[in-house]
């Protein structure tokens, strides 16, 4: 039907509840009422000043709804921004009105009884007509009255007109032929216009008369350009839709006329505010044996050597050769061609690109036994592909610059891929194995960004030979780990020490040999080794270091780390973290796999500390350490003055149904895991991690902005809370009335319905009424009670 870019809902809510599309602009808003903005990538969700309680909830619940379900054709991936009218001079605010034509005077709130005539006049202007071979047949019990999902008959198509809005319905069980000719009389109807000269308000323009500015004509030839005409087919409404209705029976609906649903006796049944499951741990547990390769063309490149599939029965072998590299460093006005002996020496406040060279070769076919069944190779044609690196403290614009090198570099058209630091693919790494990869501190351009004085620390990551790289580190004590090999250099004199962990794996062990007599034959120039100094290899093991190692260290207690000298337990084991959210509309445990996992070993670090502060907080991930599992739990952002405060009661209460979730996850993944012997389950705090957890990770560095965020809220630094004890405080569903008008509120109650909480002996003492009389009220009556005695 026709396509409009941007929508502006109106959130009204007396008695019935009221969601209509207004014209996007400044003059369609007002301060009494909420209003949501939805465009194809952000969703803005005004709110009034006087808008009441009621309003502010279902602006909420739309935007929640239309996020968790991309409903309305929105495919936003972040948040939605909420934007308070005392606050709209922020960014989101400026955004907001920029969409609308810029800001300008708007009207104030009107009367209070002209919601409840804006609803009046809505039933007054709806019209139903039922297609009836070919016409549109009115139906007079159907227009002017409150719509009930009964209306709709599976075997019929209905079009229901409410001036802005006008859409097709369509049964399951109704012919193709009777759906074209639906639509055809729906178009024509459209073409029409308009005529409400009997209306008190006008739907086009609801707070301005015809004749004032702004004002639409009561009557006109055809509808304004922002007005929608849409499709729906039955069980696929959209919740524009579904909100014109006062009974929509949907039960996975968030949208609901009261806050509680009914029985099959009509009757009211109160509705429990956590409708969120826990995960499925039975399909969490299995390992991922998927080989990791990289898409290029339409062709996996694998790890960047061979690859291998099976294609109708027959084994099919893959040869992928480098023919060649080339390396730029990007800046941010500028980039320059780098030479090859400092390829693969990057620096993490940088961007580069990377042109790979390369051809695929089918080798030959095999069949189930292993018999080879074609011997003939096949040579494929010469191929391109680009990578842009961006370093983890690169800046906004130099990423910029990268994407838009790559593209004008490109003039073979072929594949680009963006590389970001820590998550690089293991064909990436495979393009420097003429050097010896190196992630340095600073930038490349800007020495005083770099490690200065006399020692560079670094650590070896991953385990097999043509993928090992070297991190570089802070040199100090508490960068080392048990479970890693690293390299300590001395820049001015050459020595080398190779540091095993107690736990480090063989593998890594020999990957750190190689690569330091790798070095020792030909370092590069970025290290900053002194020209008069030769590198001389040491290799030592954790407990028998020697006096030079910890002269170029801060310290040499060990507390400052997590060591395991003194541990007998094996750590040959992949960690496992899982990232839990419901952003989809279902409570998910998504797992972060390691870019370079190779089924076949174990990778002590698959993973990186941006993997948690990434996201959008608070974050919550389950990290499996196979002798403990962690909840980690984020943290709330301050308010800046360029950023609201996310912290909203709405907002509160989807965060704590999400970390129940989380905690009984945990449980039930534990008691899975190992059900004669569960490891024991903890609750960790950004910025307060114990070294237990931090030591899971290759590096870590602390962010004292939420160190001091979460101190303010009560953590404390270190703390592991037993998340079967916190569990047990969360599953308390009833408090006195004393301790619901406490702040804060106790832990997983939702802001929102105070009264579902309300111990059964004070419910009637404190509403003055049961339970069922009053989730026989309606909602915007029970909002109102509640805000009369204080239960928000």
């Amino acid at each position: 039907m026709n396509e409009v870019n941007s929508l502006v809902v109106l959130c009204r809510s007396p008695s019935l509840p009221v969601a209509s599309l207004v014209e996007p602009c400044v003059r369609s808003i007002n301060s009494g009422d909420c209003f949501l903005l939805v465009t194809p990538e952000r969703l803005y969700v005004w709110i009034g000043e006087y808008a009441n309680v009621m309003e502010k909830a279902k602006a909420n619940e739309l935007s929640t709804y239309i996020y968790q379900k991309k409903d309305l054709g929105c495919k936003l991936s972040s948040l939605p921004d909420v934007i308070y009218e005392d606050k709209q001079h922020m960014v989101a605010g400026q955004k907001f009105w920029d969409l609308l034509g810029g800001k300008a005077e708007y009207k104030d709130p009107g009367p209070p009884e002209e919601d409840e005539v804006y609803e009046e006049c809505q039933e007054e202007m709806t019209r139903v007509y039922l297609v009836q071979q070919e016409q549109l047949v009115s139906v007079p019990e159907y227009s002017g009255v409150p719509l009930r999902h009964a209306m709709l008959n599976t075997k019929q198509v209905l079009v229901f007109d409410f001036g802005s809005e006008m859409y097709v319905w369509t049964g399951k069980q109704v012919p193709f032929a009777q759906r074209k000719v639906g639509l055809r009389l729906a178009q024509e109807l459209w073409d029409k216009g308009y005529d409400y000269t009997d209306c008190e308000v006008n739907p086009f323009s609801p707070l301005h008369k015809e004749g004032e500015e702004g004002g639409y004509p009561v009557k006109a030839d055809s509808r304004p350009d922002w007005a929608l005409l849409g499709k729906v087919n039955q069980n696929m409404e959209t919740i524009a839709f579904k909100e014109k209705f006062i009974d929509w029976p949907d039960s996975a609906r968030l949208i609901k006329v009261k806050g509680q649903e009914t029985n099959g006796n009509g009757k009211s049944t109160e509705t429990p505010p956590v409708e969120l499951t826990s995960c499925d741990v039975k399909v969490m547990l299995p390992l991922n044996t998927s080989p990791v390769t990289l898409l290029l063309e339409g062709s996996h490149v694998g790890r960047g050597n061979t690859w291998v599939e099976m294609h109708e029965g027959l084994r099919r072998e893959f040869e992928i050769d480098t023919l060649s590299v080339d390396m730029w460093h990007v800046l941010e006005y500028e980039q320059y061609q780098m030479e090859p002996p400092s390829y693969g020496q990057l620096h993490d406040n940088d961007t580069y690109v990377i042109r790979w060279h390369y051809r695929i070769t089918q080798s030959g076919m095999r069949d189930l036994k292993g018999q080879a069944v074609n011997r003939q190779t096949r040579t494929g044609r010469e191929r391109c592909a680009y990578f842009f690196w961006q370093g983890k403290a690169s800046s906004v614009t130099e990423k910029g610059a990268s994407a838009l090198m790559t593209v004008e570099l490109d003039e073979e058209r072929g594949p680009q891929v963006r590389v970001v630091q820590g998550k690089e693919p293991p064909c990436f790494i495979n393009l420097f194995n003429d050097t010896v990869m190196i992630v340095h501190f600073g930038k490349r351009e800007d020495a005083d960004t770099n490690t200065t004085g006399k020692y560079r620390l670094y650590i070896v990551r991953n385990e097999l030979p043509t993928e090992a790289y070297l991190m570089e580190v802070v040199c100090a004590c508490s960068s080392l780990r048990s479970r890693a090999s690293f390299l300590l250099l001395n820049v001015q004199t050459g020595w080398l020490g190779v540091w095993h962990g107690a736990k480090s794996p063989e593998a890594i062990q020999a990957r750190a040999l190689e690569l330091a007599h790798r070095l020792e034959e030909n370092c590069p120039a970025e290290v900053g080794l002194h020209p008069d100094a030769l590198i001389g290899v040491k290799e030592m093991q954790e407990g028998k270091e020697g006096s030079e190692f910890w002269a170029a260290l801060d310290t040499s207690d060990r507390s400052v780390y997590d060591s395991l000298l003194s541990d007998s337990a094996s750590q040959d084991v992949t960690p496992r973290l899982f990232h839990m959210c419901s952003v989809s509309g279902v409570f998910e445990a998504k797992e972060i796999l390691n870019s370079c996992h190779n089924p076949e070993g174990y990778s002590p670090f698959p993973f990186q500390q941006s993997d948690l502060y990434s996201v959008s907080q608070p974050g919550l991930f389950l990290l499996d350490t196979q002798y403990a599992v962690y909840v980690w739990s984020g943290w709330w952002p301050t308010q800046t003055k360029d950023e609201e405060n996310v912290k909203t009661g709405s907002a509160e209460a989807r965060f704590n149904i999400d970390r129940k979730c989380t905690l009984e996850t945990t449980i039930h993944y534990c008691k899975e895991k190992n059900k004669s012997s569960p490891p024991p389950a903890y609750l960790v705090y950004a910025g307060l991690e114990p070294l237990s957890f931090t030591n899971m990770f290759p590096a870590w560095e602390v962010d004292e902005s939420v160190t001091e965020i979460n101190l303010a809220e009560g953590r404390k630094k270190d703390e592991m809370v037993v998340i079967e004890d916190l569990l047990a405080k969360l599953t308390c569903t009833k408090y006195p009335w004393v301790e619901l008008q406490e702040r804060p509120l106790p832990e997983g109650v939702d802001p929102l319905k105070l009264e579902f909480y309300l111990v059964d002996n004070e419910f009637e003492e404190v509403l003055g009424m049961t339970r069922t009389e009053f989730y026989d009220m309606p909602a915007w009556k029970q909002g109102n009670l509640k805000k009369e005695i204080g239960l928000f």
